[in-house]
């Protein structure tokens, strides 16, 4: 199962700015994954502006990998966009989500 982070809205098309996690994954990778994107500079603080909470960040991304994960044989659709990420401290909220389910009974039986 995969998850896949990126910049957002037009810049992760014009700049083919994202990164993919195998799941299940941990905290510290994907804050390296959120560190790597090219945008990352834009989170540290560009230019004056305050640093984004890439922590809050990292742990956002954490719980919607947790989700999936845990979820992995019903999940036919998970979609955060956008992941709003505040300045640090003031942590990251999800603003609209997609999830779409498969019905238990349709889902496929696990791999042995």
């Amino acid at each position: 199962m995969l998850l896949t982070i990126g910049a957002g809205g037009e810049l992760v098309e014009l700049f083919a700015d994202s990164v993919t996690l195998m799941l299940p994954t941990t905290a510290s990778a994907a804050l390296n994954a959120i560190s790597g994107l090219r945008c990352a500079p834009l989170l540290r603080g560009h230019r004056g502006r305050a640093s984004a909470d890439l922590d809050a960040a990292a742990q956002a991304v954490l719980a919607i990998a947790d989700f999936a994960a845990a979820h992995r044989q019903t999940l036919a659709e998970l979609d955060v966009n956008p992941l709003a990420v505040r300045a640090q401290g003031e942590g990251a909220v999800a603003l609209d989500a997609l999830i779409s389910m498969i019905p238990a009974q349709d889902a496929p039986e696990p791999a042995s």
